[in-house]
């Protein structure tokens, strides 16, 4: 069982979960739609799209990944043994079409998140993930798509939302752009950094503070989401400054392990920044970031 949730990076599948939250408190309460009744288990039905196409989407991802990773991690499920190539294939093939199949029982708009969710994974796995700035743009576009998604029970509404509440597009974008900086540092997990590296994590650190600043003044509208992301900005600096004082591949897989696990404080401000979302919801987002790191301390996230 250890393998098999190693394989679809158990950790991350909260933080997958968290931003489909975010994306349906937006939607639900900010834009004050028909939906501003919460319908929940539409939600869960998108938990479960946004957690299975992200597993399925690292599935393949290691399954293209595998005569790589004999060499250079020899320790992860497939090239270990602990999970057959063609049975990991299987699995992410099967939760690719249980999404869509669930997608196709809520509404058009989520098959039509759900396919483009599919396509970003397939681009990302494929082309971009082969140069730095390609494989920022394709993980960006991911997140992006995925905080999308949990907007799609209310896409009935016509597109004057965006334009009335432009948090609707902001607040992904942002997420997108948290997604791309992680990326990037994370280019360095496997590879010296040197001087050059150095600069990429200053600079990293620099771009993540304007994308927290941004969604500080932009999105969350409330004091008690205004706290969390202040908290979260102070996190950051720490986590993006430590690798600086000993760099190291450890010190840089650290960071960004830590860096994934917090987009689920990010997420969490985002839905306690919604006037008239339940504070539960976003206090029960904020809490999911403990099971989160103690899996991750179980099990790499990346």
């Amino acid at each position: 069982m250890r393998a098999y949730l190693q394989l679809v990076r158990a950790p991350n599948l909260i933080t997958s979960a968290a931003d489909v939250i975010a994306g349906f408190a937006l939607m639900t309460w900010l834009a004050d739609s028909p939906y501003g009744h919460p319908r929940w288990h539409r939600l869960a039905a998108l938990v479960f799209i946004s957690m299975a196409l992200y597993a399925s989407g690292v599935i393949f991802n290691d399954c293209l990944d595998a005569e790589k990773d004999r060499r250079h991690r020899p320790d992860r499920p497939i090239p270990s043994g602990a999970v057959p190539l063609r049975r990991a294939f299987l699995i992410g093939t099967l939760l690719t079409f249980a999404a869509l199949g669930v997608a196709m029982f809520l509404s058009l708009a989520a098959v039509i998140y759900s396919g483009a969710l599919i396509l970003a994974i397939w681009a990302y796995n494929v082309p971009l993930r082969r140069s730095v700035v390609g494989g920022a743009v394709g993980l960006g576009l991911c997140r992006f798509l995925n905080m999308q998604l949990g907007m799609s029970t209310g896409m009935s509404l016509p597109y004057f939302s965006v334009r009335i509440y432009p948090e609707l597009l902001l607040a992904p974008a942002l997420l997108g752009a948290y997604a791309a900086i992680v990326t990037v540092v994370s280019t360095y997990e496997d590879r010296p950094a040197g001087r050059f590296g150095a600069w990429a994590l200053v600079g990293s650190a620099g771009a993540m503070t304007v994308v927290l600043l941004s969604a500080f003044f932009k999105v969350v509208g409330t004091i008690a989401g205004k706290l969390v992301l202040a908290a979260l900005v102070v996190a950051l600096a720490a986590v993006f400054v430590a690798p600086l004082v000993r760099l190291s591949f450890a010190s840089v897989r650290r960071a960004v392990g830590i860096a994934v696990m917090l987009v689920i404080v990010f997420d969490a401000a985002i839905v306690l920044g919604v006037h008239d979302a339940p504070a539960w919801l976003g206090l029960g987002v904020l809490a999911s970031v403990l099971p989160a790191f103690l899996l991750a301390r179980r099990m790499s996230p990346s």
